[in-house]
């Protein structure tokens, strides 16, 4: 077996390995336990400030875990830095008594006897690191029939603690980056609007529900192998420009970031996308190991909201007679014009000269500029 200053490299490496996959840490915890002669091990975490616990046991401990924690739920935790031996410290259940720690509490000595484990057990622990308000204590017994442990055993133990005490802090602070992605990944979801992240080449990252239907629906914005596509060539490169020119701001450091901003035609007519561009993810610092990209989110308005403005305030500001606004707001709102005219009881031909006359009494040429005038946006940006 290859060693590396006495330590079995197999363990060492399954150590590292266990800092990302946590499945893998009853693995190596079995395997500290036969090396040392253990019948059980386990791993605790203890959250000062919830003083919540929890743990990872194998062997001979996992059936006693319960009576464990169920003892615990009586016992007073340690404050942080008080009651805890320093970090790094392997000690047995011979060495308890000979600890002089202040504010000594049952935890401790309960840990080095480990009366819930077995009549008269004998144990090996080690608290292994204080990350923040958290701290990791190993212990590992096993029956005194089978000989108590002693130095020699702690001084192995202790050649491991270094290996340990990095994987778990690189576990917590996974576990923690998790449970933030996780948070944001359900805010960002529950949005009524439509919500995309993506690369500097228009390349999806992430779409919430609302995104992902009007992806889906092909309405304005759709998804191919080179990444995102407007309803045009010509609405695509506008598109990958803005979030090409937000990247490039981007890059010349974080008061040079801006947002862009850019207007979509829905191919099925009805208002279009209004996007805003921002990058949410800056370049990395040049020093460090990783090249971290940038990461560009769309923050799109349907406009699927009612117009600003209802018939008589057209027929006012306009000159509209009362069957052109009614029509203008139909339009407004999305509807085709044949079935705009159906609903309004008059012919296609008629609604085609009522709609040809709206446009020039608000100086309007097409539907989307129609739309953008009643929604109270800007005119439609020319995608030449």
């Amino acid at each position: 077996m290859a060693k590396s200053s006495g330590i079995p490299r197999r363990i060492v490496d399954g150590i590292a390995a266990a800092a990302l996959e946590p499945v893998r840490w009853p693995v190596v915890l079995g395997e500290l336990a036969d090396l040392l002669g253990a019948n059980g091990a386990s791993i605790f975490t203890l959250e000062f400030a919830s003083r919540r616990a929890a743990g990872i046991s194998v062997g001979d401990h996992v059936q006693a875990r319960r009576a464990w924690a169920g003892h615990y739920a009586g016992v007073r935790f340690p404050r942080q830095g008080s009651s805890l031996p320093a970090a790094g410290l392997v000690f047995s259940d011979a060495e308890v008594a000979s600890l002089r720690l202040p504010d000594s509490s049952r935890y401790i000595e309960d840990l080095g006897r480990s009366r819930h484990f077995y009549d008269g057990a004998t144990t090996l622990v080690t608290n292994m690191l204080e990350s923040g308000l958290t701290s990791a204590t190993l212990c590992l017994s096993r029956s005194v029939q089978g000989g108590r442990f002693g130095a020699s055993e702690a001084e192995r133990l202790a050649l491991f603690v270094p290996h340990l005490a990095r994987a778990l802090q690189v576990s917590f602070r996974v576990a923690t980056l998790d449970d933030e992605v996780a948070a944001l990944h359900g805010t960002l979801e529950e949005l009524p609007s439509p919500i995309l992240l993506v690369g500097a080449r228009c390349d999806v990252r992430f779409a919430n529900r609302a995104a992902r239907r009007l992806i889906d629906a092909h309405d304005g914005l759709h998804e191919m192998a080179d990444g995102l596509h407007a309803g045009t060539p010509r609405e695509t490169n506008l598109l990958r420009r803005r979030v090409a020119d937000a990247v490039a701001a981007s890059r010349q450091g974080p008061g040079e970031q801006r947002e862009e901003r850019l207007r979509l035609l829905r191919r099925r007519g009805g208002p279009p996308l209004s996007i805003t561009v921002r990058v949410v993810r800056a370049v990395g610092s040049q020093g460090g190991l990783v090249a971290r990209t940038p990461l560009v989110m769309l923050n799109i308005d349907p406009g699927d909201r009612p117009p600003r403005a209802n018939a008589a305030e057209l027929c006012a500001a306009y000159g509209l007679t009362q069957a052109e606004a009614r029509l203008a707001l139909r339009i407004a709102t999305g509807e085709k014009l044949g079935a705009a005219a159906g609903e309004l009881g008059v012919t296609l031909s008629t609604a085609k000269t009522h709609l040809q006359r709206v446009f020039e009494k608000t100086n309007t040429h097409r539907q989307a500029e129609l739309v953008r005038l009643l929604m109270g946006g800007d005119p439609v940006e020319d995608s030449t």
